[in-house]
């Protein structure tokens, strides 16, 4: 019995935790390469909110990798130069 109420109030537990993480805010991540599939580091990357022109910025590293944390939700255009 202590089994299955354990089991039954944790996943209440991670559902309740899963539906706080749909808020409001999101990421967009990933890795600049060019046509050869080479990666490129130290690019700069910017996105763009299509709707409020909310504009943030960044550079690769030295894996060609950029991220960008807690962007509000909306469309996002990147540029890469």
């Amino acid at each position: 019995f202590r089994k299955e109420l354990w089991f039954a109030v944790t996943l209440i537990f991670a559902l309740t935790i899963a539906s706080f993480a749909q808020g409001t805010t999101g990421q967009i991540s990933g890795t600049v390469t060019d046509q050869n599939g080479a990666v490129v580091t130290n690019a700069t990357v910017k996105v763009i909110n299509t709707a409020t022109n909310l504009t943030r910025e960044t550079t690769t590293s030295g894996d060609g990798v950029y991220s960008f944390q807690l962007l509000p939700a909306g469309e996002y255009k990147v540029e890469v130069s």
